[in-house]
């Protein structure tokens, strides 16, 4: 199923307020209002996906391995991890998903560079998804994430904030560092092309649209350089 993601950023200075203005006006997400998402990013070596973002293509896709930490202890043990593929025709996306229990990978554990981690892309042809790339393991995203529900349109709202870089393939990224970003995020998920109306108002805290991804930001941050492949 296709819908629109719309993305606003934000000085991560001003999240919170932001925040607090967004609650006011939205109720919180009824499964899960708040967590510290994790996420492994896999590309090819030549970092063809990554180049798909940084060219604009109108079709860009994202193969990553997340999981969710408890938002006051970081050391707190995942459950579960989920193996995505993310698509986007445009501002719509699609997103297929499947779970990895935690009893077969322990994948949080290890560097990145680790053989273990590198194997994971197996599990991605298990699932009949098709690779055109041998995937390797780039970079690691930590966040904390604020979930609502807009109430008139029924839009999906998050808040990203505190994105941080806690690990990198120096493989694939020798000049690599771990970094935060200034940067947050809002993102908007649902049928409407536009900011609901009851979050315009969010302009005067500087939210801007924007054509922007963690994944790109992360590794250009992290590398020091302008990726342009």
């Amino acid at each position: 199923m296709l819908e629109n993601e719309l993305k606003f950023i934000l000085n991560n200075e001003r999240a919170v307020n932001v925040l607090r203005y967004i609650a006011a006006v939205c109720r919180p997400d009824p499964e899960f209002p708040h967590g510290v998402i994790n996420t492994i990013y896999y590309d090819s070596a030549r970092l063809s996906h990554l180049a798909e973002k940084a060219n604009s293509d109108f079709l860009k896709t994202k193969f990553r391995v997340r999981w969710y930490g408890h938002p006051d202890d970081e050391s707190y043990p995942p459950a579960e991890y989920f193996l995505e593929v993310k698509s986007r025709i445009g501002s719509k996306r699609t997103k297929r998903r499947c779970n990895i229990e935690r009893s077969d990978y322990h994948i949080a554990e290890f560097a990145l560079e680790d053989p273990f981690v590198c194997k994971v892309p197996h599990l991605f042809k298990q699932q009949g998804i098709i690779l055109d790339d041998h995937l390797l393991p780039v970079i690691m995203i930590r966040y904390e994430r604020y979930r609502f529900i807009e109430p008139l349109s029924g839009a999906r709202i998050s808040l990203d904030q505190d994105i941080t870089v806690p690990k990198f393939n120096r493989r694939v990224l020798p000049q690599g560092r771990e970094v935060t970003l200034r940067t947050a995020v809002v993102e908007v998920k649902g049928e409407s092309t536009t900011l609901p109306t009851s979050l315009r108002w969010l302009t005067n805290f500087g939210l801007r649209k924007a054509a922007f991804s963690k994944y790109l930001s992360c590794v250009e941050k992290s590398a020091g350089v302008e990726v342009r492949l």
